[in-house]
């Protein structure tokens, strides 16, 4: 038994060292410049700010990085016949990116493809006819990141993410409009008509 055990604990000590990881955990700041096009209104180019949290995997080899954002919109104005109207827009973002990292010096520059999932809620009133239009859609998105990360100390370190995404597939999960019933969500489709760039910088504590 006691041979078991040390064989059992020497095999542990073995994979721990050949796959020990850092940990990395810490909070970012970016933009979401976006490229849509509809039929209906031709092609579109906005930018909304995000902020985020990430977590990061680092082995010797490879590694995998996490990340949790959040962007959103809101407005108000008078439309063409008077009445007053409110909108808010909001994403969060969940994403995925396995990568592989080079390191020099002080830098480590990593690149990927990246897969996640954007669940996006969008609310409008008319305060003057008290209309009201909730709806939320879900994304499948795909992409890719580059980042470059640079030691400020042993433990601290900032970092550069450049992001390119799509939203590949999208399905409607909510639907509630002032005068609407017995609506039938929109099912699961495949869409390629937007196009969105993330630039990200941000601060991570290594433990």
């Amino acid at each position: 038994m006691k041979k078991l055990l040390i064989s059992i604990s020497l095999l542990g000590f073995c994979l721990f060292g050949a796959f020990a990881a850092e940990f990395s955990l810490g909070g970012y700041v970016g933009s979401v410049v976006e490229q849509s096009t509809e039929k209906d209104y031709g092609t579109t180019l906005t930018g909304l700010p995000q902020f985020g949290i990430t977590l990061n995997v680092d082995f010797e080899n490879f590694g995998f990085n996490a990340s949790f954002g959040i962007d959103f919109l809101a407005q108000s104005w008078k439309n063409n016949v008077g009445n007053n109207v409110k909108s808010n827009t909001s994403n969060e973002s969940i994403l995925i990116t396995p990568y592989i990292p080079f390191r020099y010096k002080k830098f480590m520059f990593t690149f990927g493809p990246t897969v996640g999932l954007k669940f996006y809620q969008y609310k409008f009133v008319n305060t003057t006819t008290d209309y009201k239009r909730n709806i939320h859609w879900l994304y499948v998105v795909f992409g890719g990141e580059f980042e470059t990360r640079y030691a400020i100390t042993d433990h601290l370190k900032a970092f550069l993410n450049l992001g390119l995404f799509t939203d590949s597939g999208i399905v409607e999960t909510k639907r509630e409009q002032t005068g609407l019933s017995n609506y039938e969500l929109s099912k699961f489709r495949w869409v390629s008509n937007n196009l969105y760039f993330v630039p990200k910088i941000g601060v991570v504590y290594t433990f």
